[in-house]
């Protein structure tokens, strides 16, 4: 047998035992950017992805990724957590979100941090209602050159490829302004704040993501 033959029977065996006492498994499956990898990742409760849909990732890599991600995050737990060279990389941190709120289904969870666990970031805050759609595929987000997925409250617009684009929105929305963010206080208080800017067309760079709201 092949080592992802051995591994699936192993996993398999070891969710039903788990399932038994009410604990659910979930393991850590990286990133799931490794495009010859056809590990089936279902077979447990749920998964962690660690390095989830980095910017880093080559174009064809995010895809594949963002893709298989969407398919466990219908019916399992799916935690995704990377990490940011510094609370400032706010760049990063709209992508990081951006790709999560494109990925997201009833179970999906998501964690970024700087220095450690114990950090809180504005973003985390925003009400943006339900989807519009149940989580699908990534061919039933594209729109005008980017990924765009739609909520109650808000619009979520993602570019992973190498482009530069700007994107008529046809009507005015609020950009979401991040400011602040990072470790918490020893007296617990989280530095935070959302502000928002009205446009009607948004540039989106290479690797980067906008969140929107109505």
């Amino acid at each position: 047998r092949t080592w992802i033959a051995a591994w699936e029977e192993w996993i398999a065996d070891l969710d039903r035992a788990l399932a038994r006492e009410r604990i659910p498994l979930i393991p850590n499956v990286g990133a799931l950017a490794t495009t010859w990898d056809n590990t089936n990742y279902g077979l447990t409760a749920g998964v962690f992805c660690e390095g989830f849909l980095d910017p880093g990732l080559a174009t064809g890599d995010w895809m594949s990724a963002a893709n298989q991600t969407m398919s466990l995050a219908r019916d399992r737990i799916v935690i995704l957590q990377n990490s940011l060279k510094s609370p400032d990389d706010v760049a990063k941190r709209k992508y990081l979100l951006g790709s999560y709120l494109l990925v997201k289904g009833a179970r999906t969870y998501l964690a970024y941090f700087a220095s450690g666990a114990l950090e809180w970031y504005p973003e985390w805050d925003l009400e943006l209602g339900a989807p519009v759609r149940p989580v699908g595929t990534l061919d039933t987000l594209a729109w005008r050159g980017v990924y765009r997925r739609d909520f109650q409250k808000g619009i979520v617009l993602v570019n992973p490829g190498t482009a530069h684009l700007q994107i008529d929105l046809d009507a005015t929305a609020r950009r979401v302004e991040l400011r602040g963010g990072g470790p918490v206080a020893a007296t617990g208080a989280a530095s935070r704040l959302l502000e928002t800017t009205p446009v009607s067309r948004i540039d989106l760079a290479p690797k980067s993501a906008e969140i929107l709201l109505r």
